[in-house]
């Protein structure tokens, strides 16, 4: 069975949500950022040819970049000062959503079926 074209482009592109943080505060880790992006391509080149266990890993860092953003969110929402930290909170919120979105995407029937068979 082939697998959607959409499906492939979400399982390739797995490693945006889990490098979305405010500007500046991943500036001194670009080589940090390149591990996590080629590992997570890797990831999802393997779920694309199959295997079980890569997809099930896919499925399980984004489930905890959920959970690590949301402990993050609330104790960091406000800045030393007492500002309101505007940039940190999008940047978390957006990681979430994605997450949440690619969680519920890729964990449905249709798309395990169409990997995995």
């Amino acid at each position: 069975m082939r697998t959607p074209p959409f499906v492939s482009a979400i399982l390739l592109l797995q490693f945006i949500p889990l490098l979305i943080f405010p500007p500046g505060s991943l500036t001194g880790a670009p080589v940090l950022i390149g591990l996590v992006a080629v590992f997570f391509v890797f990831m999802g080149i393997l779920a694309l040819r199959g295997s079980a266990w890569a997809l099930t890993m896919s499925l399980f860092c984004q489930g905890m970049n959920v959970i690590v953003r949301l402990m993050m969110l609330f104790p960091n929402a406000l800045s030393a000062e007492g500002a309101f930290n505007t940039a940190f909170v999008t940047a978390m919120l957006l990681g979430v959503a994605i997450s949440t979105w690619l969680l519920f995407r890729l964990d449905r029937p249709d798309v395990r079926k169409a990997l995995l068979a």
